[in-house]
């Protein structure tokens, strides 16, 4: 498949961008369900729907980055390979708690998770009237941080 796609790295873009459309079809699915079955205690408003649905793509795309480092392209066993991943997973949703527990002068070591729970915590503190409210930060640090995880897969 390599040589038919004609370089290693469009064959990678091309799987990862592949595996994002689904996720994206996934997202729409999840995120319009609940609505036209009017599963949510409140209707949702055109603001909490674009922040909720930009939530999920960002999600979606730092898992996404954060298996592919884990994929068979970079470990040559596959018990390390989920086992790897499995850490991550469990280390990312523990972030805020590690973040809590380490002593101030180790709290900076936290950057290195990924931070999947950060704006879990934002939403919860979001009023979701006004998006000037809304700390944008944790999302935007998902998209560095997701970036930082491409390139040091390719």
């Amino acid at each position: 498949m390599i040589l038919h796609a004609k370089g290693r790295n469009r064959y990678y873009i091309s799987k990862l961008l592949s595996v994002w459309l689904i996720a994206v079809l996934l997202t729409v699915y999840s995120f319009v369900y609940p609505i036209i079955f009017g599963m949510f205690a409140e209707p949702v408003t055109l603001t909490i729907g674009f922040v909720s649905f930009a939530n999920h793509i960002l999600l979606a795309t730092l898992g996404i980055t954060v298996a592919s480092l884990f994929s068979e392209a970079l470990m040559e066993s596959p018990v390390n390979s989920y086992g790897g991943l499995a850490l991550t997973i469990v280390l990312s949703i523990a972030a805020l708690g590690i973040h809590g527990a380490l002593p101030t002068a180790l709290k900076n070591i936290t950057w290195v998770i990924p931070p999947a729970v950060n704006t879990q915590q934002s939403l919860m503190n979001w009023s979701g009237e006004n998006l000037g409210d809304l700390s944008i930060f944790p999302f935007i640090w998902i998209i560095i941080y997701s970036i930082l995880l491409l390139i040091l897969f390719f």
